[in-house]
């Protein structure tokens, strides 16, 4: 199995697997054109099953259409390693071994990625990737539930992947990224060129950030927070450009899973030359008539991960 294979379909629909439901969307990529939400839709439940993913099918028509899966973040690993100075062909197997250092299963009942930093990243004194570790019986579970449907799994992607290829789309600067607000932490990657370089877990999320609606005595923990925020963001925007030496962050897209008043985009865009701003997703795609806008949000990842060939990144 690969996690990015060679051909590059259209049309996708991406389930993303969460403990608390799936999200599914369901998109078409239009050459010079916004892409098109066919479908979106949020299933609150425990197991993913045949029974599940076959009532999606046949509320949303998801016939004949190519399937990514986007696995839970509990059923992988991303690390940044050196690469070995090997010939290319051996380089994976070299990184297999770095990476049997961090896992608790055998590494030959893995699947490995190996995702290449740019080469002018660390001032082009240091080879680096991104490695991606998933046991693989938990994988090939997923997969078996997908073919039993009568689906065909195209790809396996991960979050990280996915929110890269959601900045690629709303994102016009070769140096940018994408700012997820979830309710207890954030999630900023910055891209080079479309690919990943920097991906960082914040522990700030929306609950924190809307403090501002507490009694009165909650107000200095509010003003913490937003402040402490902007300096995580600069902190990954230094990290870019003085250790990576790969330029200057252009712009930075935000998606947050719950409405945030604007003082919040302002005070953000106010501390940082970037120009760093909130997507309204209804005005960079277009959404179909089984679209459901309200539930947009819950289905951003798997929106991201449905995206996965936007002007050839794969």
């Amino acid at each position: 199995m690969k996690f990015k294979p060679n051909n590059q379909p259209t049309r996708m629909i991406c389930f993303e697997i969460k403990q608390e439901g799936i999200a599914m969307a369901m998109v078409e990529i239009k050459r010079n054109e916004p892409a098109i939400i066919h479908a979106n839709a949020w299933i609150e439940t425990k197991k993913f099953t045949v029974q599940e993913v076959q009532k999606v099918i046949a509320e949303y028509n998801l016939k004949d259409w190519p399937v990514s899966i986007l696995l839970p973040e509990e059923q992988y690993q991303i690390r940044l390693v050196e690469v070995p100075d090997v010939d290319e062909d051996d380089v994976v197997d070299a990184i297999k071994l770095k990476a049997n250092d961090f896992i608790s299963y055998q590494i030959d009942d893995a699947f490995v990625d190996v995702l290449p930093m740019p080469e002018k990243a660390f001032h082009g004194r240091r080879k680096m990737a991104f490695v991606v570790i998933a046991e693989a019986e938990p994988v090939m579970a997923t997969i078996d539930i997908i073919k039993q449907t009568g689906l065909s799994v195209h790809s396996v992607d991960i979050a990280d992947q996915a929110l890269r290829n959601l900045s690629s789309y709303c994102n016009k600067h070769h140096n940018s990224g994408l700012l997820l607000i979830s309710w207890q932490h954030s999630q900023i990657n910055l891209c080079h060129d479309h690919n990943l370089v920097v991906n960082r877990k914040i522990d700030i999320g929306s609950l924190g950030l809307l403090a501002e609606d507490q009694p009165v005595e909650n107000q200095l923990s509010d003003k913490i927070q937003h402040d402490s925020l902007v300096l995580e963001i600069q902190r990954s925007m230094d990290y870019f450009e003085s250790q990576l030496g790969l330029g200057v962050i252009n712009e930075i897209s935000i998606l947050s899973l719950m409405e945030l008043p604007n003082s919040i985009y302002n005070f953000l865009n106010d501390n940082f030359n970037a120009n760093i701003h909130y997507v309204d997703i209804d005005d960079v795609f277009v959404m179909g008539k089984q679209s459901q806008p309200e539930m947009l949000s819950q289905c951003y990842q798997a929106l991201g991960g449905a995206l996965r060939y936007h002007g050839g990144v794969a």
